[in-house]
């Protein structure tokens, strides 16, 4: 008869890992979070459908790093046109704007990123 009950199992394989208080409290309140009722389900659906996502943010960090110094040109330039009471400095100001609308973009995109 207990072979009988092996043959039926559908899980036949055990894994056994030593994990913190502080850990095994963790993974509890993410199962509990996520619906699970049980640990080991919620471990085996982690480990088949979860993923853990390495984000590289450098070439933003980069970007910023640009448009800032962009920015700083135009605020330079607009000085300079303020200063001389120039006609261009309607179109200075115009790309200020543009500007302005740049970073506010590359700011929501860092904002969506995990």
């Amino acid at each position: 008869m207990e072979n009988e009950k092996r043959i039926e199992r559908l899980r036949d394989r055990d894994i056994h890992f030593m994990t913190t208080q502080q850990e095994y409290e963790q993974m509890k309140r993410h199962m509990e979070q996520t619906g699970h009722t049980t640990l080991s389900g919620y471990l085996i659906e982690l480990g088949i459908n979860g993923f853990i996502l390495n984000v590289d943010y450098s070439s933003l960090n980069d970007l910023c790093y640009e448009i800032h110094k962009i920015g700083v040109n135009i605020n330079q330039i607009a000085h300079r046109v303020n200063a001389r009471d120039l006609a261009a400095e309607t179109a200075v100001q115009e790309v200020s704007m543009m500007m302005d609308t740049v970073v506010e973009l590359v700011k929501k995109q860092f904002n969506r990123i995990p």
